[in-house]
């Protein structure tokens, strides 16, 4: 029994979860969709697509409430997706607001991650430095590889996810008696948990964040309200960064007086990563430790958030905030009434008009994963200073077409220029053979510190 349900009543047959599983677990039969348990990787991503709340995740949340109403001793193991989830959550508000549900001791899983990635680093000493190296902190990714790509597990690690880590750290800190609680975004990461026969019993529940929201709102528990409690657990800093894509190699990347012999790649979705797997069959990736993430943008995207899809961008920067980066190099300021998202925009539709797409504001808003209105508003002030302009299409009056104008390809140019200077010394040990290798982490890279660069605007 997997840990995703179906409410057959519900079901409205309009295929949005068939169209959108990647791996094709689930079927129509007799009008309904199904779900063919062996086949799922449980990422989740039906759960969002559902329109009529047909699939579901199978809590545990009256399980807890009485562990807690009996006063168990009871730990929880908070995944570091909350501090983008729940908004600008405080780490000690949020610890307060648990400690009023009546968890005894409240954790972040991030502090277990730290050996998690003192186990990678030790598997890249150990490796040729020609080895494609893959990372396995997602359960739904590692599902994904002993399902359908069992040829891809000689080059996973070896090492259990943070999660399960850090189970076994609490377990072991507070005695086999007590009840370990898992909270977090995921679906696989509980279900592997609580299902696995090789980690059964090291997690006694499962949490997600939207029943948690919810739970939080009957008991009238307003987080930023909660007078400051504490972490039962010490501050994991950079470790906070695992849910986040990058955030792992960014751990590794953080850790002081360490030489990598090895390129740092991530990827994320069910797509993308099979894409990858070709690749390395093909041989055309050698000499690289890859980071791989099931949900877009990291667990801070993950299908049991709760409420409307997350911005991950907006994530992004409430979880960085409260991480202590100082490897990052600056970015170079922007020009006065410049904002950081305006550099961003003009990348992304000079990228669609390579391809030679004509871009609409849907397709930016689609390319973005940004809501629409928002888009429409920044396309407008971007229009009202001359780096965009409107053009009617000649087939169609109604339809208009965005474009960069001369002084917006000048400014995304200069800016451009002057990022990439400021990143060389940071690059220059990167081979020209394996610069292809690595321009998804560049591209990436340069979306993390525009955010970084948000307070220019701000001022």
């Amino acid at each position: 029994m997997g840990v995703i349900g179906f409410r057959k009543a519900k079901c409205k047959d309009c295929y949005k979860c068939v169209r959108l599983c990647e791996v094709k677990a689930i079927r129509i039969k007799d009008e309904h969709a199904q779900f063919v348990a062996s086949e799922c990787v449980e990422c989740g991503q039906c759960l969002e697509a559902c329109p009529q709340n047909a699939i579901t995740f199978i809590k545990d949340i009256q399980w807890i409430k009485s562990m807690v109403k009996n006063r168990e001793k009871t730990v929880v193991s908070l995944a570091p997706a909350y501090l983008g989830v729940f908004g600008d959550a405080d780490p000690n508000q949020m610890a307060a607001a648990l400690h009023q549900l009546g968890f005894t001791y409240v954790h972040e899983t991030a502090e277990a991650a730290g050996y998690v990635v003192q186990e990678y680093m030790n598997y890249c000493d150990r490796s040729d430095k020609d080895a494609v190296l893959l990372t396995s902190s997602c359960s739904a990714i590692n599902n994904l590889i002993e399902k359908y790509h069992p040829d891809m597990l000689p080059y996973l690690l070896p090492v259990v996810t943070p999660a399960i880590a850090h189970a076994r750290m609490l377990r072991a800190q507070y005695g086999p008696d007590v009840k370990i609680i898992y909270i977090s975004p995921c679906v696989s990461d509980g279900g592997d948990a609580l299902k696995d026969p090789r980690t059964k019993g090291i997690i006694d529940a499962v949490l997600d964040f939207a029943t948690l929201r919810e739970w939080l709102r009957n008991e009238q528990i307003k987080i930023p309200e909660c007078p400051s409690s504490h972490m039962d657990s010490m501050d994991p800093k950079v470790m906070r960064l695992f849910a986040v894509s990058g955030g792992i190699l960014s751990a590794i990347k953080a850790a002081k007086g360490r030489k990598y012999k090895h390129k740092r790649l991530y990827v994320s979705g069910i797509g993308p990563c099979e894409e990858l797997f070709e690749c390395i069959r093909n041989g055309e990736i050698k000499n690289c430790v890859i980071e791989l993430n099931s949900c877009t943008g990291g667990c801070i995207n993950g299908p049991m958030t709760g409420g409307k899809k997350r911005d991950r961008f907006r994530s992004k920067i409430s979880v960085s905030q409260k991480v202590d980066e100082h490897e990052a190099p600056e970015l170079p300021p922007l020009p006065e009434g410049v904002r950081a998202s305006f550099i961003q925009y003009l990348d992304v539709i000079q990228s669609l008009e390579r391809k030679g797409i004509q871009v609409k504001v849907s397709d930016l808003s689609d390319a973005m994963e940004l809501p629409r209105p928002g888009v429409t508003r920044t396309v407008k002030e971007m229009e009202e200073k001359g780096y965009l302009q409107k053009i009617a299409s000649e087939e169609d009056g109604r339809v208009t077409y965005i474009t960069v104008t001369k002084k917006g390809s000048e400014l995304s140019q200069k800016y451009d220029e002057q990022y990439f200077d400021s990143l060389l010394p940071y690059m220059e040990e990167i081979p020209d053979e394996d610069a292809e290798c690595m321009i998804q982490t560049i591209e990436k890279f340069y979306q993390i510190m525009c955010e970084r660069r948000k307070h220019y605007h701000e001022r």
